[in-house]
C-alpha cells in the first residue's frame, strides 16, 4: 500500500462558491479538521457537487471547452463528483437529513424512510466510487467521511481491491434497537464492513456498531474472512497550535474586548454557538438561561447570554419547524427578561466565519455546549484551546465549559461542568458552577481540559487512524494472499 498517496472522500467539497462569486470555507467541523490534514501530504479531496453528470477535476483543462477551470484555494487537488441535481436532493434531504440523522441522534421526530429516496442516494453512492476509482492512485489510502458516504466502500472496493479503504463517522451510532429501525440497515452494515478500519468517536458508538454486526451476521449478512473490518475509537480533534497562537495575538485581545464593548461590558458573558438544528437543544438551553435570570439567581442587569445558531438544511421542513420553534423561544425568552435599558438575552443566527469565532471565544466568560446528542462537539475543544491560549500570552482571563454529557466531547473533557440537558434543573446547576465558582476552580479545569485537547490534535487522531488503516490493509492482503504450494 502506497502511504504517501492519501484521498479523502467526503459529502461536500471544502470550499463554495460565496454569493460575489469568490471562494469561501465551506462551513461544519468535519471540514475544520480535514483541512489542515490535506495540507500535509499530497491529498486528492473528493466531494460531491449537485451540478451535472460526470467528474471534473477543477484547476486543469476538464471542461471540454477548452477553458481551464478556475483553481481551488487549497493546496490539495479537489475532484467534484457532479450528478443531477434531483438526485443530490433526494440524497441529501430525503436520506441524510430525513432519515439517516434523525435515527443515529435518537431523534424524538418522525424519520421519513422513503424507497425512492434510496435509490437517489445508491446513485450518489455510485458516483463516488467512481470518482474515487478513477482517480486514486495504485495501491492508495482512501478515507471516507461520513454518515452520507455508508454505503460506499463497497463499490470502491469492487473497482479498486488494492486501495486501503478507511471510513470515519463523525456523527453517534446508535443502538442496535435503534438502527434496526432502518429499512436498509444490511445495506448500510454491507457497505461499512468492506473496509478495512472504521473508526467512531466513542467506544459507546463502537461497541453499537459491533453489536449490529452480530445481529446481521449469518442469516442476513454471511461471513467472509474478507470482510473483517478493524473496529477502533478514534475521537476527532482541533488544530490546537494554529488554534492558541491565533487567541493569543493582540488582534484577537483586541477584537474581544471590542465585542464585550458593543455589548455593554456585562460582567458575565455566557455563549452558544451552534448549528440550527432539533439535536443541539437551543430551546432547553434558552428556557434555562431565562430561569436563572428571573429567580434572581444570576444578576440579570450584569449579564449576557448570547447565542449564536447559523442556520442549517433550510431544505428539510423539519429543519424550517425547528428554526420557528428556537425563535417562539427566544421571542418569549427575551420579552420576558429584558427591560428598556438592557436585553440579556441575545441571538444571531447567521454564519459567524471562523476567525471572528475566534474572538467570540475570547471574549465569552463561559460557553454553553449543551446538545441532546452529539458525535463530538469540536466548539467545546475550540473555546477551551482559545482561552487557554490566552492565558499563555499573557492575558487573565478565565473561562467555563458547561457541556452536555450526550456529547462525545465529554468522554474526555471530564473536568467541564457536565450537564443533562433534558434536564432544566441540573442546567441550571452547570450554569451557576460556570458563574459563581472561585477564579481558583474554573482556573484548575479550564488548565486540565486545554492540556487534554492539546495532548490529542486533528494531527494525532488523523496520524493514529491511518498508520491502523495501513496496518489493517497490509495484513488482510497478505493474510488472504494464496500460500505456495511445494513442487513435488
Amino acid at each position: 500500500m502506497s502511504t504517501d498517496s492519501l484521498v479523502l472522500v467526503a459529502n461536500r467539497l471544502p470550499w463554495l462558491r460565496g454569493p460575489d462569486g469568490g471562494w469561501r470555507s465551506s462551513p461544519g467541523g468535519l471540514i475544520g479538521a480535514l483541512h489542515p490534514i490535506a495540507h500535509r501530504r499530497p491529498t486528492t479531496w473528493v466531494g460531491l457537487s449537485a451540478a451535472a453528470d460526470g467528474v471534473t477535476i477543477h484547476g486543469d483543462d476538464s471542461s471540454g471547452d477548452g477553458q481551464q477551470q478556475d483553481p481551488w484555494p487549497c493546496a490539495c487537488g479537489c475532484v467534484e463528483v457532479r450528478v443531477h441535481s434531483e438526485a443530490a436532493e433526494s440524497h441529501y434531504n430525503g436520506v441524510c437529513n430525513a432519515a439517516l440523522w434523525p435515527t443515529y441522534h435518537d431523534a424524538v421526530i418522525p424519520s421519513e424512510y422513503s424507497g425512492e429516496n434510496w435509490s437517489s442516494h445508491e446513485i450518489v453512492t455510485r458516483a463516488f466510487a467512481d470518482a474515487v476509482a478513477s482517480h486514486a492512485a495504485p495501491g492508495a489510502v482512501v478515507w471516507i467521511h461520513d454518515y452520507q458516504l455508508q454505503l460506499l466502500p463497497k463499490p470502491l472496493r469492487q473497482q479498486r481491491p488494492d486501495l486501503a479503504i478507511g471510513f470515519f463517522l463523525h456523527i453517534p451510532f446508535p443502538p442496535p434497537e435503534i438502527f434496526m429501525r432502518l429499512p436498509w440497515r444490511q445495506a448500510i452494515v454491507d457497505g461499512l464492513r468492506h473496509a478495512h478500519v472504521i473508526g467512531f468517536q466513542t467506544a459507546q458508538c463502537l461497541g453499537n456498531f459491533r453489536r449490529v454486526l452480530s445481529m446481521t451476521a449469518d442469516a442476513d449478512l454471511p461471513w467472509s474472512p474478507e470482510l473483517q473490518p478493524r473496529l477502533v475509537v478514534a475521537p476527532v480533534s482541533i488544530d490546537t497550535a494554529r488554534l492558541a497562537a491565533a487567541a493569543g495575538a493582540q488582534s484577537t485581545v483586541f477584537a474581544a474586548q471590542q465585542l464585550r464593548k458593543q455589548l455593554g461590558d456585562p460582567k458575565v458573558l455566557l455563549l452558544g454557538v451552534d448549528r440550527l438544528d432539533y439535536t443541539k437543544g437551543l430551546v432547553q438551553k434558552v428556557r434555562a438561561v431565562q430561569s436563572l435570570l428571573a429567580d434572581g439567581s444570576v444578576d440579570s442587569s450584569q449579564v449576557i447570554f448570547l447565542q449564536i445558531a447559523s442556520s442549517t438544511r433550510v431544505g428539510n421542513v423539519m429543519y424550517r419547524q425547528e428554526a420557528e420553534r428556537m425563535s417562539r423561544a427566544f421571542g418569549a425568552a427575551i420579552g420576558a427578561t429584558s427591560t428598556a435599558a438592557h436585553t440579556p438575552i441575545r441571538l444571531i443566527t447567521q454564519a459567524i466565519e471562523s476567525d471572528s469565532l475566534t474572538h467570540y471565544f475570547a471574549a465569552a466568560d463561559a460557553i454553553l455546549v449543551t446538545p441532546l446528542r452529539d458525535g463530538m462537539n469540536l466548539v467545546a475543544k475550540e473555546y477551551v484551546t482559545v482561552k487557554s491560549g490566552l492565558r499563555n500570552a499573557g492575558q487573565l482571563h478565565a473561562g467555563a465549559l458547561v457541556l452536555s454529557e450526550f456529547a462525545g466531547a465529554a468522554y474526555d473533557l471530564i473536568d467541564a461542568y457536565l450537564v443533562n440537558p433534558y434536564s432544566i434543573d441540573t442546567l441550571r446547576e452547570g450554569m451557576m458552577h460556570a458563574v459563581h465558582d472561585p477564579l481558583i476552580e474554573r482556573q484548575r479545569r479550564l488548565d486540565s481540559l486545554a492540556a487534554t485537547v492539546a495532548n490529542h490534535t486533528t494531527f494525532d487522531w488523523a496520524d493514529g487512524f491511518l498508520a491502523t488503516l495501513s496496518k489493517a490493509a497490509q495484513r488482510q492482503v497478505i493474510e488472504l494472499r494464496p500460500r505456495a504450494r511445494r513442487v513435488a
